[in-house]
């Protein structure tokens, strides 16, 4: 069982600017020796098995910007996710346990508010969980 960090990047002045995540959006996580591909891309698939935790969290290349993860829509069969924040701050971070074996990939969804926008903005479905069978 191992513990792997995803690290979302978003490019907010840009994402803000077009309405859109697109071409705004990067993904790294710290599984790459284990199999995780596409590393700094929109379209990360970070390898897993039945025990592994994720932690997603998010940060803008715009210092002062503000970006947060909203909601992570993913089957619940497979990936238990919850919101959890740093002690005695409203810093987040979201927290997954992997509870059985994904079958070959498994794709999910971002909902991150930015700015001042009152609407989350969405992930397209690239980014994924792959089995490590």
């Amino acid at each position: 069982m191992k513990t792997i960090s995803i690290l979302c990047v978003v490019n907010t002045v840009s994402a803000l600017s077009q309405n859109t995540l697109c071409d705004s959006i990067y993904f790294i996580d710290d599984n790459k020796l284990n199999g995780s591909i596409n590393q700094g891309t929109e379209f990360l698939q970070t390898k897993v098995k039945k025990g592994d935790t994720i932690i997603w969290t998010v940060m803008s290349l715009e210092g002062e910007a503000f970006v947060a993860i909203d909601n992570i829509s993913i089957n619940n069969e497979y990936c238990e996710v919850t919101k959890k924040s740093f002690d005695e701050t409203e810093v987040t971070y979201w927290i997954g346990t992997i509870k059985k074996d994904i079958p070959e990939e498994l794709s999910y969804k971002l909902a991150l508010l930015l700015g001042d926008k009152k609407e989350p903005m969405f992930t397209n479905s690239y980014i994924s969980l792959i089995s490590k069978g």
